[in-house]
């Protein structure tokens, strides 16, 4: 796995593995660009500048990259999660954004009852969303977890509503359907990437 703090050294030893057809992409990830979020979380972001510069510089080298979001999170809201997904579309993430939906885990901070309750957080059962695994057989006993569905400032139409966001621009713009259209509206026009996606809906 690729460290979260992404820098040159990381860049060379990515270039060496692409050069020999053994890497699937850097990760270069977010989990919120929400200070409230980062706050109620405990995280801190790679400053966002630096982002651009090395998604520049693994873009010239025609080396994938991935980022990823959190959808759920406390604190976030349907525009705070549009914006992130508009900043990550600017600085050049066209190859690849993934929307992890937040999971609350069994003596996670986020599954205790206090914080659970001073952040609103209601979850739902649902079966374990793994991209990476081979469909289940009959005979195999099924995985679930505890997805984060509403918060104190996500109402749950308000995630549907940024589900649906997620969706499309992971298939319309990491799949490559509209991103030519999207960037030419964004530099020709300035209509913001979250903007193109929230009209296309």
């Amino acid at each position: 796995n690729f460290t979260k703090n992404s820098n040159l050294r990381v860049f060379e030893i990515n270039k060496f593995l692409t050069g020999h057809h053994l890497s699937k992409g850097a990760t270069l990830s977010f989990q919120s660009f929400s200070p409230v979020v980062l706050k109620n979380i405990h995280r801190i972001n790679m400053n966002y500048r630096h982002f651009g510069e090395l998604m520049g510089l693994y873009n010239s080298s025609n080396i994938m990259t991935y980022s990823e979001l959190i959808l759920g999170l406390p604190g976030e809201t349907y525009d705070s999660f549009a914006m992130a997904l508009g900043k990550l579309l600017e600085a050049g993430q066209h190859n690849s954004i993934i929307v992890v939906k937040c999971h609350c885990l069994a003596n996670a901070e986020m599954s205790q009852p206090d914080y659970m309750k001073k952040h609103g957080i209601e979850t739902v059962q649902a079966p374990i969303d793994n991209a990476h695994f081979i469909p289940q057989q009959e005979e195999q006993i099924p995985e679930y977890s505890q997805i984060v569905v509403s918060t104190a400032t996500m109402s749950r139409p308000m995630w549907v509503e940024t589900e649906m966001l997620s969706l499309s621009v992971q298939c319309f713009h990491s799949f490559g359907l509209l991103r030519y259209f999207a960037v030419y509206q964004f530099y020709e026009y300035g209509i913001r990437y979250e903007s193109f996606y929230q009209r296309l809906i």
